[in-house]
C-alpha cells in the first residue's frame, strides 16, 4: 500500500544516489538566493465580490471519498 509518492520503491533504493539523498533526510535546508519576502493576503481580493465567499461546495467527488484507498 505504501505512502503514495513518498514510498521508496525497491528499484529506486538500488540507484547510486539514493543513499546520499537518504542520508540528508531531516537535515536543515539552506536558504535560497532567490527567496522573497512573504506578502500577507496576496491572494485575497480588495473589493466586494472578488472572493469566493459563501455558497458552493466545489471540489466534485463523492462525499466521504478522501482518496486514502
Amino acid at each position: 500500500r505504501g505512502f503514495g509518492p513518498f514510498t521508496a520503491r525497491l528499484g529506486s533504493a538500488r540507484s547510486a544516489g539514493f543513499g546520499a539523498v537518504a542520508a540528508t533526510a531531516g537535515a536543515p535546508v539552506g536558504s535560497s538566493n532567490r527567496a522573497v519576502a512573504v506578502t500577507p493576503n496576496a491572494f485575497r481580493g480588495e473589493g466586494e465580490g472578488e472572493g469566493d465567499e459563501g455558497g458552493g461546495g466545489g471540489g466534485g467527488g463523492r462525499r466521504g471519498d478522501d482518496d486514502d484507498d
